[in-house]
């Protein structure tokens, strides 16, 4: 799959966005942002190395997605998902205009995100989490009460999770460790570390995330730690190297910058400025 970065919101898009830090059970559940889009004809998304998956799920127009088995395109009754770290792309489809609702997720243990095998369409109502988003969305421009916050948040997350499926049930002792780790992803955590915190010896645990996540247990480590990365650069591009690579649990600014290029294929300079102009 071929993708190069591409964002072309259009004039005449409408979009109502909440971002994780408006609404705190959103980033507890694993979001980064949840919004509805109601798009013109030159709306077009495409993200190569995105440290973020999405789910989006069209109830209005056409579009069209790229998928493991090419474009596809997608009209109401269908959702498109791609994991965290793969690349993903979709675009209008159609001089009428394309309407979706859509969540970016990223792996923090507490969703099976990462077990994906996409990007892929799947069936799916998009009328209940649109809804969700919608009085997510009003409720912080109105009233902004927290508790009406984390209701629609556990809404919006209970619809969501539908359209991902079933998929691999991950053991509970794994969504405790990594919900932990990765509030603290700046200590300088060793296989040891981690092991005692799951209760588990390492060998156990590096069995345990080689079958249920498809990388030893410092991999993932290290993958959380990009994800992170990536996005303070995006979102904090004025950050200096130094406090990303510090936040990221690096002490080193050329070793920080190795693995984020071994990780992303870009150094951390050119994503941020990459990601400034988008």
């Amino acid at each position: 799959m071929s993708i190069c970065d591409i964002q072309i919101i259009g004039n005449d898009t409408k979009e109502r966005v909440i971002i994780y830090r408006q609404a705190a059970m959103l980033e507890q559940a694993g979001f980064f942002a949840v919004g509805v889009s109601e798009t013109a004809a030159e709306y077009e998304i495409a993200r190569k190395a995105p440290p973020f998956g999405v789910l989006l799920a069209c109830f209005g127009g056409q579009g069209a997605v790229q998928t493991r088995q090419g474009w596809k395109k997608i009209v109401p009754g269908q959702a498109y998902i791609a994991p965290p770290h793969v690349p993903h792309a979709y675009h209008c489809d159609g001089a009428g205009g394309w309407n979706f609702c859509w969540c970016t997720f990223i792996e923090n243990g507490t969703a099976e995100w990462s077990t994906i095998n996409g990007p892929a369409l799947v069936p799916f109502d998009a009328e209940p989490l649109r809804l969700a988003i919608l009085g997510l969305y009003l409720e912080w421009h109105t009233c902004a009460d927290l508790s009406r916050l984390s209701e629609w948040s556990r809404l919006i997350n209970s619809y969501a999770c539908q359209a991902r499926g079933t998929g691999t049930q991950i053991d509970e002792r794994l969504i405790r460790l990594w919900r932990n780790v990765n509030h603290n992803l700046s200590r300088k955590w060793t296989l040891k570390e981690l092991s005692r915190l799951a209760c588990l010896s390492p060998e156990q645990l590096r069995n345990l995330c080689n079958k249920q996540l498809g990388r030893s247990p410092m991999a993932h480590l290290t993958r959380l730690r990009m994800q992170h990365a990536a996005i303070l650069l995006e979102l904090h591009p004025e950050m200096k190297l130094r406090e990303v690579a510090d936040s990221a649990g690096y002490t080193n600014e050329f070793a920080f910058s190795v693995a984020f290029k071994k990780h992303f294929k870009l150094s951390p300079s050119t994503w941020a400025v990459r990601h400034e102009k988008l």
